[in-house]
């Protein structure tokens, strides 16, 4: 049983809940896990709620400090140019309402939330700010959902900070960039100084729809492929090309998308904030977890490559985990966005 001084970070995937609980005093993760969504990319419903907390319970993790990630299809963000902080003006009340007009709602129909991003030489003359929404109505139902099976959601978070978070805590890095490669989707994220100052949605760094095509020619299921390029374990039947051949060629064509977006997303953050020198590019995601990934992209980029993960006490926590062990590490370590 978890005791009142940990933190349990669950991330709700397209495809899975993972789950990484936090020591608040220490930081050191004590479980983790993955919980397969009862119907994948469908938005999650009391049923699942109730099953999520009953696996919990199963597996002895409870705490009254849950923080959940905010789903792509319920946050949006943007980088939002407002009046200069000294003119007095309501900064986080019109990055709301900024955001409102994007999204074509009334501003009290969302909760936002928003950091500075210094501009280089622009700064004087305007605030830059992230900001990140999502609906009110839909983050309360997800909240009374989880109370009603017995769960209390200290906070729903963007992301991008849970993924800065551990980066910088397990990495030690200030200024880096992040590739989350979910199932369904990718990320990335840049993170100058401390400040996460650009994220991008990018489907195409999804690993379902990147395995699915690399499967079908060689005539092997998505989850024989997958264990393939994961551990290099080959039950993918017999086809005219080595197990060597088909995850060097699946890996390359990966670090190449990888690196490419990552070198646009470089250069869109420069354009808002001045240069941006990352020390390392952090993997996280099912992607990530790619054997040869982080080498690969390391030579192709000239940046250091590493996925994210540890080894702890309680197990190892991959790259698969590292969004959930981010959003556990809130009550350890706030993170200046």
């Amino acid at each position: 049983m978890i005791e009142p001084h940990f933190t349990i970070g669950l991330d709700i995937g397209s495809r899975a809940i993972k789950f990484v609980g936090i020591n608040a005093r220490t930081g050191e993760a004590r479980v983790s896990g993955v919980i397969p969504r009862s119907q994948p990319g469908a938005e999650i419903d009391a049923t699942e709620i109730s099953r999520i907390a009953a696996v919990l319970r199963r597996r002895g993790i409870w705490s009254r400090s849950v923080v959940l990630s905010a789903p792509p299809s319920m946050a949006s963000n943007a980088m939002l140019e407002l009046p200069p902080r000294s003119s007095g003006a309501p900064i986080e009340r019109l990055a709301q309402i900024e955001m409102a007009r994007m999204l074509r709602c009334e501003p009290n129909t969302i909760e936002t939330v928003s950091w500075d991003v210094a501009i280089g030489g622009k700064a004087a003359q305007h605030t830059s700010v992230m900001a990140v929404a999502c609906s009110t109505s839909q983050a309360t139902r997800i909240a009374e959902g989880f109370e009603d099976a017995g769960v209390v959601i200290e906070a729903i978070e963007p992301g991008c900070i849970a993924l800065a978070r551990v980066v910088r805590r397990w990495l030690r890095a200030s200024s880096f960039v992040v590739a989350d490669l979910g199932a369904s989707g990718g990320r990335i994220c840049v993170v100058n100084k401390g400040t996460v100052t650009l994220q991008r949605e990018l489907g195409e760094l999804g690993m379902l729809e990147r395995l699915g095509r690399a499967a079908a020619p060689i005539g092997c299921s998505v989850e024989a492929l997958w264990r393939l390029l994961r551990t290099g374990e080959s039950d993918v039947g017999q086809t005219t090309r080595s197990a060597g051949e088909i995850v060097r060629a699946f890996t390359e064509r990966l670090a190449e998308d990888v690196e490419r977006a990552v070198k646009e997303s470089l250069g869109y953050a420069r354009t808002r904030g001045g240069s941006v020198e990352p020390e390392l590019i952090a993997l996280a995601g099912w992607g990530g977890a790619t054997s040869g990934l982080a080498e690969k992209i390391t030579e192709q980029s000239g940046h250091r490559a590493t996925a994210v993960g540890k080894d702890q006490a309680g197990g190892v926590v991959s790259s698969v985990e590292a969004m959930a062990a981010g959003l556990g590490m809130r009550g350890n370590e706030e993170f200046d966005a």
